[in-house]
């Protein structure tokens, strides 16, 4: 019988309880539900292809543009994050290291990645538009860094 003391317990209960409800909770609800991106779409409008307005399309052009500058002021220089938006030309995941972006200053001087131990490489998917953050080290203060990738040159202008 030292068994039942158990069931004595409020907690017990509460449990049981819970149980319970999740229990009736997954019976009663459907056992399918729709999927938006399986249904059929909704149609709007009657209009026929040749009411919709033209709209000129342009051969998609694999481009990556600079999003965005960020420059932070370190010990004997500054580190210099610049984040790309775009895809690779050929279709393919491309890591965004030293072998594959190069980067000079104005002057045309070289620029380094910055080291963070552990921290992997940006990289630029090929399917579709991604974001990718390069990291750089500057030594020597400059307005513009130049960063050439698969053959396009990309002008990244610091802020002051």
């Amino acid at each position: 019988m030292r068994t039942l003391i158990i069931f004595k317990r409020i907690e017990i209960w509460l449990l049981f309880a819970v149980m319970i409800g999740l229990i009736v909770f997954a019976l009663i609800t459907p056992e399918e539900i729709a999927d938006p991106a399986g249904s059929e779409p909704v149609v709007l409008s009657h209009e026929s292809e040749s009411m919709a307005p033209e709209v000129s399309v342009e051969p998609e052009r694999d481009l990556i543009v600079v999003e965005k500058v960020n420059v932070r002021p370190a010990q004997k220089g500054r580190i210099v994050e610049v984040t790309l938006l775009g895809r690779t030309p050929k279709g393919d995941e491309v890591v965004l290291d030293d072998s594959t972006v190069i980067a000079t200053t104005e002057g045309g001087k070289p620029v380094g990645f910055f080291f963070e131990p552990f921290r992997q490489f940006g990289s630029l998917a090929g399917d579709e538009n991604s974001l990718a953050t390069v990291k750089l080290w500057l030594e020597e203060p400059t307005q513009v860094v130049w960063l050439e990738f698969k053959g396009e040159k990309l002008k990244a202008e610091l802020p002051e």
